[in-house]
């Protein structure tokens, strides 16, 4: 990667959920602004404006230089989707993420995602495109083997065969760029299939489980679609646990050591003070170097 790339402006999507509010998400959004070194705009959307609004007004000093804009899910879906489960909505949201943002290229961050290290431009483009990441864990292959099953939906879905997407198989990111004219692409591509409301074709009815949640996904949707249905020429870099890394367990975080650019806690219960506590500790380190 080359290190002299210039920052360009990029909005960053949150979907905070009502779980994510008392967690991980005030974290997660000053690790962004403190870290994110190519941060434009922050655009979160919520179904708790109420509560995301206090949680701003309660840190206004380190958020004083962010221009953040808060809409709430009524804001953003139609009527018979937001009656769709949380997750799905989601989904959808971020693969909107071009109607609510304004630069060319959007970052979607998760809101239980911690950036411990910056991140500017050297990290998310290659000759002035944005890299396409894929993943691998070092402990365990279930992982793989998971994901490469939801790209085997997700291709059925777009009806093409996984050719360059299923060897690459983990998409998942929970800090990735979305180029706004892909996605109006992907948009337009999945309405010549299924119709004018085709989102209501392609997502699960259920997703309450990692078994319902493996038939859909707007990571590995999006990469599958660039892949395999454009078959675009786009740089593509694994990130080895590396630029993103995810903690899926208590075990996982007992073993884990915080070298990743950003940090996916997936699972919810894993004992918050415990994450809190790692997030003070970078931040004093940070701020001793």
């Amino acid at each position: 990667m080359t290190s002299q790339i210039k920052n360009p402006p990029i909005d960053v999507l949150m979907c905070v959920g009502p779980r994510d509010v008392g967690r991980l998400f005030p974290y997660s959004l000053q690790s962004c602004v403190n870290r994110f070194e190519c941060l434009n705009n922050i655009v979160i959307v919520t179904p708790v404006k109420n509560d995301v609004l206090n949680v701003l007004s309660q840190n206004k000093a380190w958020l004083a230089e962010a221009n953040i804009v808060v809409l709430d899910d009524h804001d953003v879906l139609s009527e018979r989707l937001l009656e769709w489960p949380s997750w799905c909505k989601q989904q959808v949201i971020k693969l909107h993420a071009d109607t609510l943002c304004t630069t060319p290229v959007v970052a979607c961050l998760g809101a239980d995602t911690i950036i411990f290290n910056r991140i500017n431009a050297s990290h998310l483009f290659s000759d002035s495109a944005p890299i396409l990441y894929y993943n691998r864990y070092t402990h365990t292959s279930k992982h793989l083997a998971y994901e490469r099953c939801r790209v085997e939906h997700v291709a059925r879905l777009l009806r093409v065969p996984p050719t360059r997407s299923w060897e690459l198989g983990d998409f998942i990111m929970d800090f990735m760029l979305f180029e706004s004219a892909r996605l109006r692409e992907l948009r337009e591509y999945l309405g010549k299939l299924y119709g004018s409301e085709a989102f209501f074709h392609i997502l699960p009815k259920q997703c309450d489980t990692i078994e319902q949640k493996v038939v859909f996904g707007e990571w590995t949707l999006y990469a599958v679609f660039l892949l395999d249905v454009l078959n675009a020429r786009v740089p593509v870099q694994n990130s080895d646990n590396r630029f993103i890394a995810q903690v899926h367990s208590e075990n996982e975080l007992n073993n884990f050591h915080f070298n990743a650019s950003a940090v996916h806690f997936v699972d919810k219960s894993i004992d918050l003070s415990r994450v809190i506590k790692i997030i003070e500790e970078c931040d004093r380190s940070e701020r001793t170097r």
